[in-house]
C-alpha cells in the first residue's frame, strides 16, 4: 500500500476552453502561456505571466488562482493564500470555488491554523460535497485542532504568547528608560549646580536600548510540517489498529491511493 499523504493539493491549472471567436482575448492568451510556463517549472515567469492575465481581465478568477498555485509551490504561502482567497471570492462557477477553497484550506494546514483550514475546508464541501480529497484534508484538520486545543498549543496560542512576549518586553525596555532616565536626570542636577552659567533643558541624546526584542525563531517549513502531520497521522493510525486486535477483529486492508 502506497504511503498515505498527510494533505491532498489541488495544484493544478485550469486549462480553460477557448471558443471560435473573431479575435482570442488577451487574458486567455496569457493564461494559456502562464500555464505552459507553470508545468515547465519557471515560476517566476508564470507568476509574472498571470499577474499581466488577470490585470488584462479582473473579472476572470482564472489566473489569479493558478497565480495562487505558482506561490504555492514556491511556498509563499501568505501571498498564495491571498490569491486563493480572492479567487474564491470571484470565482463564478462552483467547480472553481471549490478549487480555490480547497488550496486556502492547505494554506491555513502548513501554518497550522487549524479552525481556519476546518472553516476552508467546510467551504469546500459546500460547492463540491463528494470530493474524497477535501474531506480527508477536513477530517485532519479537526483531529490537529482538536489535539492542539487539549495541548494548549498551536497558532493561535502562539500568537497570543507572542503579542504578550512582546508587550512585556516593550515593558521592561520602558522602565530600563525610564531608569537611566532618572539617574541622567540625578547626574544633570549635579552639573548644573557646579556650572550655574550652562544652559539647562538641552534635548537629551536617544539612548539606545539594552534590550530589544529578538524576532522570534520562523515557523517551520512546509516540508517540516507535512513530516509532524504524517507522523501525528501515523501514530494514530497504529493506535486503531492496535485497538481493532485487542476487540478481535481483524484490521482491515484499504488500497487507496491517498
Amino acid at each position: 500500500m502506497k504511503n498515505r499523504q498527510p494533505m491532498k493539493t489541488t495544484l493544478n491549472t485550469f486549462f480553460m476552453l477557448i471558443f471560435a471567436f473573431s479575435f482570442a482575448q488577451e487574458d486567455l492568451k496569457l493564461t494559456a502561456e502562464g500555464n505552459k510556463e507553470f508545468k515547465e517549472k519557471k515560476l517566476i515567469d508564470a507568476e509574472a505571466t498571470y499577474r499581466e492575465a488577470y490585470s488584462a481581465n479582473l473579472k476572470n478568477a482564472v489566473p489569479e488562482y493558478n497565480l495562487g498555485n505558482t506561490l504555492y509551490t514556491d511556498e509563499h504561502i501568505d501571498a498564495a493564500r491571498s490569491k486563493y482567497a480572492s479567487s474564491a471570492e470571484s470565482a463564478l462557477s462552483k467547480v472553481d470555488k471549490h478549487k480555490a477553497f480547497h488550496n486556502l484550506g492547505n494554506t491555513y494546514m502548513l501554518q497550522k491554523k487549524y479552525q481556519q483550514a476546518v472553516d476552508a475546508y467546510k467551504n469546500a464541501l459546500r460547492n463540491n460535497p463528494t470530493d474524497d480529497e477535501t474531506r480527508y484534508n477536513l477530517a485532519l484538520a479537526k483531529k490537529m485542532l482538536e489535539k492542539d486545543k487539549k495541548g494548549g498549543g498551536g497558532g493561535g496560542n502562539d500568537d497570543k504568547k507572542d503579542q504578550d512576549k512582546k508587550d512585556q518586553d516593550k515593558k521592561d525596555d520602558q522602565k530600563k528608560q525610564d531608569q537611566k532616565k532618572g539617574d541622567q536626570d540625578k547626574d544633570k542636577e549635579g552639573e548644573d549646580k557646579e556650572k550655574p552659567n550652562e544652559p539647562k533643558n538641552q534635548p537629551e541624546k536617544q539612548q539606545p536600548k539594552e534590550s530589544q526584542p529578538q524576532p522570534k525563531q520562523g515557523s517551520l517549513s512546509p516540508q517540516q510540517i507535512r513530516n509532524l502531520l504524517q507522523a501525528a497521522e501515523n501514530e494514530e493510525k497504529k493506535a486503531q489498529e492496535k485497538l481493532k486486535v485487542l476487540q478481535g477483529q481483524k484490521p482491515k486492508k484499504t488500497d487507496k491511493d491517498w
